[in-house]
């Protein structure tokens, strides 16, 4: 007997095209076993335990999303820190810090940006308010944050990382932050860590995510991944890269790649080369356009950066790497052309990570090397100030999706969450809008760079199956049986606007409800479909 059986409306991909269907999806031990237009095939396969959803023709099921860049356990963490996204100005920053409580003895805060602030944020002011309670402030990007005294005395960030750490402005800079955030969240247990990650996991299927790459990976993370897992099934699959520290500790132990459960699998390494664009780190060829003396920063040292590479790719492991800059794209693919471009023993195909700026020359190179691209559409929305940090002749090349696309290389979207929201639904708006609405600059200068629904929407389904080399992102015999019910069919809407109010209200990981929302039109019973 079926475990159990979709009856509605649902898109799936066939031969590279969208289909919508009126049918039943017939699930048993997670995977999805048979379609049919007719709820009469499956009388015979329905028993008492098998559990039946009907969903309203005003509905849409889709295949659960697949968010092929994020940070776990900084989702959790960022919503137990105070949030900062808004502010305009140093004094509501200060407002909001002081009705925020502690995390770990700390005051942290989340999402500020420069950009919008007017101004950065000091040290100084910091002090002022919180003289003996250490305080940090971390940057939208996650490569910038802020100091107070009390913070800098406790991690003596300045004493490891001498040329990361500005002691004036108490602005520490790329893995000043990291060690800093580590530094926080020392104090946790494995027992804690999976809290929290079990919170995130939560987060994520409100939005649709049944799948997603875990970025930066560290040990303590990843033993408290597997206990989530052992302990109670994690309801959405994990696909993780480690930090390089955590990999070479690892590779000692001589696991077989691709190692894991069903659920958290680890897939490769991370590893850091440039910065942000609103850090202005991102390693350009050419200086900042609004900050002449500017060219961005390097992270690695490029012949350690090969050796790495070369070592934990021989071991199976796919190279991720972060990198937003066009210089810093270019040693990239220098590298792995170099290197070779496939790991041994998987033939997993390496990353490049945000591949943000991509001039023709890049787009070229990428064309014939092919690695694995991984975007996040949202930027297009947040870096509404682009342009002028680039100038127009670079902006036309920055996030130039349709661009990646006709290179030929894989191509997956994500959100960078927290970074951005881990709403797939916001990427794919901003990816067929580019800025549109918003009225950005960037639109005027690459307008002939968006997508059209349905392409947005398989860089967050079906293009992670070749990446991933399993069965998600369809819905289809054979594949995984996740699935999501959408508020509205988004494949023919009259107002891409409309992306944005489109809400999920139901996902469903391995053939279960994991997530549901109470609305009219949504049926679960068990043991009949009438």
């Amino acid at each position: 007997m079926l475990d159990l059986v979709v009856v509605g409306r649902f898109l799936r991909f066939v031969g590279g095209e969208v289909v919508v269907e009126e049918g039943c999806i017939g699930c048993k031990f997670g995977k999805i076993v048979v379609l049919s237009p007719s709820p009469s095939d499956f009388r015979d396969l329905i028993g008492s335990g098998t559990v039946v959803v009907r969903v309203d023709d005003r509905y849409l099921i889709v295949p659960g999303f697949v968010d092929s860049h994020c940070h776990l356990a900084e989702v959790a963490r960022v919503g137990r820190w105070c949030c900062l996204r808004g502010c305009r100005s140093v004094s509501e920053v200060l407002s909001r810090l002081s009705r925020c409580g502690r995390y770990g003895g700390w005051v942290v805060g989340f999402g500020w940006d420069q950009e919008v602030l007017g101004e950065f944020i000091t040290r100084d002011v910091l002090d002022e308010v919180f003289p003996d309670v250490p305080v940090c402030l971390i940057r939208v990007c996650g490569h910038v944050a802020v100091l107070n005294r009390r913070g800098l005395e406790l991690t003596r960030v300045h004493e490891k990382f001498p040329s990361y750490v500005d002691v004036g402005t108490g602005t520490v800079r790329e893995c000043a932050v990291d060690y800093v955030r580590k530094f926080i969240a020392s104090q946790l247990g494995v027992d804690q860590i999976a809290e929290e990650l079990s919170s995130a996991v939560r987060e994520f299927l409100r939005y649709g995510v049944t799948a997603c790459a875990y970025m930066s990976v560290d040990l303590p993370t990843l033993s408290a991944l597997f206990l989530s897992d052992v302990v109670s099934k994690l309801p959405t699959r994990v696909f993780v890269y480690l930090e390089p520290d955590a990999a070479a500790k690892l590779t000692e132990l001589e696991l077989p790649p691709l190692w894991g459960t069903d659920r958290v699998r680890v897939y490769g390494v991370k590893f850091l080369l440039d910065g942000s664009f609103g850090a202005r780190t991102a390693l350009l060829r050419e200086p900042y356009s609004d900050s002449p003396s500017d060219y961005g920063t390097m992270y690695m040292d490029l012949s350690e950066f090969e050796e790495l590479v070369k070592r934990f790719s021989s071991c199976g492991w796919q190279i991720a790497t972060h990198a937003i800059g066009d210089k810093a794209i270019g040693c990239v693919i220098d590298t792995y052309r170099r290197v070779g471009v496939v790991a041994s023993r998987t033939e997993l195909r390496h990353r490049i990570e945000h591949v943000s700026l991509t001039p023709p020359d890049l787009l070229n190179a990428i064309a014939e090397l092919r690695p694995v691209l991984c975007v996040q559409p949202q930027f297009i929305l947040s870096d509404f100030w682009i342009v002028d940090r680039l100038g127009t002749a670079r902006s036309r090349w920055v996030y130039a999706l349709r661009s990646l696309l006709s290179t030929g290389a894989p191509l997956v979207a994500s959100s960078d969450a927290p970074v951005e929201l881990q709403n797939p639904l916001l990427g794919i708006y901003a990816a067929v809008s580019r800025g549109r609405y918003e009225g950005l600059r960037l639109f005027e200068v690459s307008s002939d760079e968006v997508l059209d629904v349905v392409t947005a929407l398989k860089l967050y389904t079906i293009s992670g199956e070749s990446v991933y080399r399993v069965p998600v992102g369809n819905i289809d015999v054979g594949y995984f049986a996740d699935m999501i019910v959408l508020s509205r069919d988004v494949s023919r809407l009259s107002d891409l606007r409309e992306l944005k109010s489109t809400e999920v209200l139901m996902t469903i990981t391995g053939g279960e409800i994991v997530y549901e929302r109470e609305v009219k039109g949504i049926e679960v019973k068990r043991g009949h479909l009438n």
